[in-house]
This record gives structure tokens, C-alpha cells and sequence, in this order.
């Protein structure tokens, strides 16, 4: 991928004024068959992509994936501009916002030891260079347990999320956390260096 972020950051702008659905689909329409890929701002500021997958779903995930990769290399590093403390604070009100998106039980400690592997990987990396087993020894080892408590209590809080039911892998949705929080954190222009 040569182009990354700018392929998905256009310098194309408009404002564009619809009286119906109708007109509002049909301009959705143009722009995703044009683009492939479609950001929207809502009232709180908050910038959210629809990419296109009607044709081809096999481009449409490798769409996603690039488009979380060019995030991921704009992400989490602590500007000279903005304090470390504020850095911090914001990185864990998104890692809130994340959660609460999924539907995690705040007070689980399964959900806790999540948020710690979450922190985890934002500051240390990918989860794709990391395994399941690493990433719960080094819970357990931090905060004090073992690994069969750490996956039993993860494992119960994810049957309570949203994901209880999608048959995903533990890694999977560290992984799905992990790429929401850097996206959300790009959107707030954190790490962009903007």
C-alpha cells in the first residue's frame, strides 16, 4: 500500500444539502461507488467510515485492513505538544468508550484484565506479533494471577459483550478492541501529529 492514510483522508470537501431519502441515498451511493470508502462526521465529532463490500467482500475486508493499518501507523505517540498526563487520560476515556461500545461490563474483572491486555498492546505493539498465552502470562504476572484465572475471567466477560455470540477467537477481540481505540484515537487527531 503506497498511498495509506491519503487514500482514505481525501482532499476532496463538499457540503451537500438533501431534502429526502431518496436524494440522501443516492448521494451516498455515488460517493461509496466513486471512493469505496465513505467518513462521516457525526454531531459529536466523531468520524465514522462506510466502505463499500456490495461487489466484492474479499476487497472490502482488505479495504479494512488497510485502513486500520494506516491508522495504526499515525497512532499512540505522545506528541511534544500535548502533555503526557492528558495523553494518558484521553487514551483511557477512548479505551472507556470502546468498551462501553461493545457492551463490556465495567465492573468485571474479566473486563479489567481486557483493558489491561488492551493498554497492553497500544503501548507495546501489535497482537498480531503477540499469542493469546503471552498476552495472559503477562496479566497474570502483573496482576497477580494465574493464567487459568485470567482466561476464566476474560472468557466470562466476553459471553457478556457483544461479542459472546460471534464465536470469535480471545485474540481476535483484543485485536477488534485494539484497532477500535486507535481509530477513534486517530479521529480525535491524537498521535496525528495535527
Amino acid at each position: 500500500m503506497t498511498d495509506g492514510f491519503n487514500r482514505f483522508s481525501g482532499k476532496e470537501q463538499g457540503i451537500y444539502v438533501v431534502c429526502s431519502d431518496k436524494a440522501l441515498l443516492d448521494k451516498i451511493n455515488k460517493m461509496l461507488k466513486r471512493q469505496g470508502v465513505l467518513g462521516v462526521t457525526d454531531g459529536e465529532g466523531k468520524l465514522h467510515y462506510m466502505i463499500d463490500g456490495r461487489k466484492n467482500k474479499s476487497s472490502a475486508a482488505r479495504q479494512v485492513n488497510e485502513f486500520v493499518h494506516a491508522f495504526k501507523e499515525q497512532m499512540v505517540s505522545v506528541t511534544s505538544d500535548v502533555p503526557e498526563s492528558i495523553m494518558e487520560a484521553i487514551i483511557e476515556e477512548t479505551i472507556d468508550e470502546a468498551f462501553e461500545f461493545y457492551g463490556f461490563d465495567r465492573t468485571l474483572f474479566g473486563s479489567k484484565v481486557l483493558r489491561y491486555m488492551v493498554r497492553y498492546c497500544l503501548y507495546g505493539g501489535d497482537t498480531e506479533s503477540r499469542n493469546l498465552k503471552e498476552l495472559y502470562i503477562r496479566a497474570g504476572h502483573d496482576l497477580n494471577m494465574t493464567v487459568q484465572q485470567i482466561e476464566r475471567n476474560v472468557r466470562y466477560s466476553i459471553r457478556g459483550s457483544q461479542f459472546g455470540d460471534t464465536g470469535l477467537k480471545t485474540l481476535h477481540i483484543i485485536g477488534a478492541l485494539v484497532d477500535a481505540v486507535r481509530v477513534a484515537l486517530a479521529s480525535k487527531r491524537i498521535g496525528t501529529g495535527k
